[in-house]
């Protein structure tokens, strides 16, 4: 665990720099999806690959850390359509604020991410409720 920590300090240092943001201006939540996952997609690559990853355990505390940060930044007025879905999978680290995100993306037209999305709101509706039977009805 301890070393976990460690290497999520050591990305950040070295990440950061006097002129750079940890969290950089990202304009959509689809944008601050792909750079909170951006390490965790090197990293599987790296595996797929076969090929020894920068990083030997998986960054999943440093995805964690920069979705979390990157969430708050989106209030879910200002968002719509299928941003709305890129907003839940960024915020599941908050079932607070995936929960609404999803179900806001199913009340729109043309869902071109319909089966993810469901588990989407299938895992904030669990985390929120504590009861499996209030998502039998999602799936």
């Amino acid at each position: 665990m301890a070393l976990n920590f460690f290497v999520v300090a050591v990305l950040l240092l070295t990440q950061s720099g006097p002129n750079r943001s940890v969290t950089p201006q990202v304009s959509s939540p689809s944008q601050a999806f792909a750079y909170a996952n951006a390490l965790m997609e090197e990293w599987n690559a790296a595996i797929k690959a076969g090929k020894r990853p920068r990083i030997r355990t998986a960054p999943t505390n440093l995805v964690w850390w920069r979705a979390n940060a990157l969430c708050s930044s989106f209030p879910l007025e200002s968002v719509a359509g299928e941003e709305l879905y890129w907003l839940a999978k960024l915020c599941e680290v908050q079932p607070a604020k995936a929960l609404p995100a999803a179900e806001k993306y199913f009340a729109g037209n043309g869902l071109p991410h319909e089966p993810e999305a469901r588990l989407l709101l299938a895992e904030p509706q669990v985390k929120t409720t504590r009861n499996w039977e209030s998502v039998w009805g999602t799936l």
